[in-house]
């Protein structure tokens, strides 16, 4: 999968999945949406078992509350969800739209403003951990973490207090990738 850096709305992102074409997209479907939706399930099951709060991912939101309304079953809602995401994308890129994807949920999408420079920073589909790389600036107190080229930035959050916790959320990071 495709992955850029780009500014756009007055932000810049780095990282982010690309999807310019019909292509893209079916490779998206094949590589990441049955992941989504185990996991999401897999969330759902854990929620209820520990009855604890969990953060939860928008396909595990959305399913709570459409089978509290009509009660289908977990598969069958999470398949319904993801198809209607995927039809968006679909009639998104039909009108020759570029679409950025969060890398950190792989759910998360807007589209790209026309003219955007994009940069193809990568086409690896297996990142390891022998690609994170750990920084602090000369001076600095707080460390950031990239994979490759791709800075780590998760919930908006790109530095932390400690190394260890870098390292840690840079894992993170990577098995979304």
């Amino acid at each position: 999968m495709k992955r850029a850096n780009f500014t756009a709305y007055n932000q810049s992102y780095q990282g982010f999945a690309l999807i310019e074409n019909i292509s893209d997209l079916i490779d998206f479907i094949h590589e990441k949406t049955n992941g989504l939706i185990k996991e999401s399930a897999r969330n759902l099951v854990d929620i209820h078992q520990s009855k604890t709060k969990h953060p939860l991912n928008i396909i595990t939101v959305a399913t709570q509350k459409i089978n509290k309304i009509e009660p289908k079953g977990i598969v069958f809602t999470q398949a319904e969800i993801m198809g209607g995401y995927l039809t968006n994308l679909h009639d998104t890129i039909k009108k020759g739209n570029k679409i950025a994807i969060n890398p950190f949920n792989m759910v998360s999408y807007f589209t790209i403003p026309l003219n955007t420079e994009i940069e193809i920073i990568s086409e690896k589909e297996n990142y390891t951990e022998d690609d994170i790389k750990l920084l602090r600036w000369e001076g600095g107190s707080h460390w950031y973490a990239k994979i490759s080229s791709i800075d780590v930035v998760i919930n908006n959050k790109q530095k932390w207090n400690s190394k260890i916790v870098a390292h840690k959320k840079a894992k993170e990071f990577l098995k979304q990738l």
